[in-house]
C-alpha cells in the first residue's frame, strides 16, 4: 500500500461528505465555477486522459501536502510568538489553498481510479 492509495477512512466517502469536499470542487482550477466564467473548458475524458489525470495528480497532491506542512509550521511559529492574528490568517489560508485542494485531488483520483477499474473489468480500456 502506498501513500496515494485510498485510506480506510476515505473508502466509504463519508470523510468527504463530512468535510463537504464536493461543495468546494467547483472552485479548484478547471472546476465548474471557472467553466461558467469561460476560463476553463468542460470536456469529455477518454480512458487515456483519465489515466494521465491519475498519474499527474500525484505530484500535485505532494505539492499541496508540502505547502500545507510548511504553512502549518509558520502558524506554529507565529503562535509561539503570541501572534494569534497571524495564526488565524495562516490557518485559513492553509485550509483554503492547501487542505481542500489536496482533498479534492484525492477525492477525484479515487473516483477516476474506480471508473478505470470498472472499464478494465468490462474490457473497454
Amino acid at each position: 500500500m502506498s501513500y496515494f492509495d485510498p485510506w480506510p477512512i476515505e473508502k466509504s466517502g463519508s470523510l468527504y461528505r463530512l468535510l463537504r469536499v464536493r461543495a468546494f470542487r467547483p472552485f479548484v482550477a478547471g472546476g465548474a465555477f471557472w467553466q461558467r466564467l469561460g476560463l476553463a473548458k468542460r470536456r469529455r475524458w477518454n480512458t487515456q486522459q483519465l489515466r494521465a489525470y491519475v498519474r499527474q495528480s500525484k505530484p500535485l497532491e505532494v505539492t499541496h501536502l508540502v505547502s500545507l506542512l510548511f504553512l502549518a509550521g509558520v502558524a506554529v511559529y507565529l503562535g509561539s510568538n503570541d501572534d494569534w492574528l497571524g495564526v488565524g490568517v495562516f490557518t485559513v489560508l492553509n485550509v483554503v489553498a492547501n487542505l481542500y485542494p489536496l482533498l479534492v485531488v484525492r477525492y477525484n483520483r479515487h473516483r477516476v481510479d474506480n471508473r478505470l477499474a470498472k472499464l478494465d473489468d468490462a474490457g473497454e480500456a
